[in-house]
């Protein structure tokens, strides 16, 4: 009876050391777990992150495909078309200006219009030029 006493009293000891101890493993796992859930947070977010620059990428190179397709088929149209397009350009400034030369021609008209006004009036106001005297 002694015996089972002995081994009922150790029973108890190793079971309130072994829960002790478990409990101990329980709280450091639930600190690993906290950590380990802010970090796959953390994780989540960049991921997030980086499928959004992946996206933004992929837009970007989109475009730039489409605008390399426009240009290979601005390349492919005949010289002819090109040049059109300039000679347009060039026709377009080149009535403008003649407008322009037009409008300056028309000013000059006036100005000298205006300078043989402004001798009439000299002319009349300062009399007769008096001939140079040769004694």
């Amino acid at each position: 009876m002694k015996r089972m006493t002995i081994k009922v009293i150790f029973l108890a000891i190793a079971g309130v050391v072994f829960t002790a101890g478990c409990e101990e493993e329980n709280q450091i796992d639930i600190k690993k777990s906290r950590l380990i859930a802010i970090e796959n947070k953390q994780l989540k977010k960049q991921s997030k992150q980086l499928r959004d620059e992946i996206e933004k990428q992929k837009e970007l190179l989109e475009q730039c495909e489409e605008a390399k397709k426009a240009k290979k088929v601005k390349v492919k149209q005949p010289a002819k078309y090109q040049l059109d397009g300039i000679l347009g350009d060039v026709l377009e400034e080149n009535q403008a200006l003649r407008k322009e030369n037009k409008k300056l021609q028309t000013e000059i008209g006036q100005l000298k219009m205006e300078i043989m006004e402004l001798k009439r009036e000299l002319e009349i106001h300062k009399g007769p030029t008096p001939l140079p005297h040769t004694d």
